[in-house]
């Protein structure tokens, strides 16, 4: 039976790696918690706590992974952390419109793109279609090059433009914890 080994490097080293075994069979995986540090932040408070929610989120549901929980708080950990991505995707949109952000379009794109990926493989979890574990495995991945790709790089873009400009926070309305 063949082996595949996927590895994600980010900032500071931290590497998500899974091993999987193809054609069936048990997957283990190994993945250290991710920690942020000021190499992860864009200078705008209220996205940099929006991302580092979405890390301890992360690590959340790769403690539900490795620890062996039951399905139910698999699930919990797996809506949590959808929900999260989706509403920070919402708030960091109407920033971009709000501030008149030049390169609007393509970071929307870049959003549609993991969004999307994110969608599909929530909609697979929903429908019982895959393994909770494996389709969290995944989900950590996306979100791993999402920090990698996307934070790091267009983010931090839209932060120095921001900081450039005027900031415009605009707390999500799915957000349950800003609604007291």
């Amino acid at each position: 039976m063949a082996v595949r080994r996927v590895s994600l490097t980010i900032n500071g080293g931290a590497t998500l790696s899974k091993l999987r075994k193809i054609g069936g069979g048990a997957m283990e995986t190994t993945m250290p918690m991710l920690e942020w540090d000021e190499t992860f932040s864009v200078g705008v408070p209220a996205m940099d706590a929006d991302n580092r929610r979405l890390f301890a989120l992360i690590n959340d549901l790769r403690g539900s992974i490795s620890g062996g929980t039951d399905g139910k708080q698999m699930g919990k950990a797996i809506t949590s952390l959808y929900n999260h991505f989706a509403c920070g995707i919402l708030s960091e949109e109407v920033r971009l419109y709000k501030n008149g952000y030049p390169a609007l379009d393509e970071q929307v794109r870049d959003h549609d793109r993991y969004l999307g990926q994110l969608r599909r493989l929530y909609a697979r979890f929903l429908a019982e279609d895959a393994d909770g574990k494996i389709l969290g495995a995944e989900l950590i991945e996306v979100l791993t090059e999402y920090v990698r790709e996307h934070v790091v790089r267009a983010d931090r873009l839209f932060g120095e433009f921001l900081n450039g400009v005027r900031t415009a926070d605009a707390p999500c309305w799915m957000n349950q914890d800003s609604w007291s």
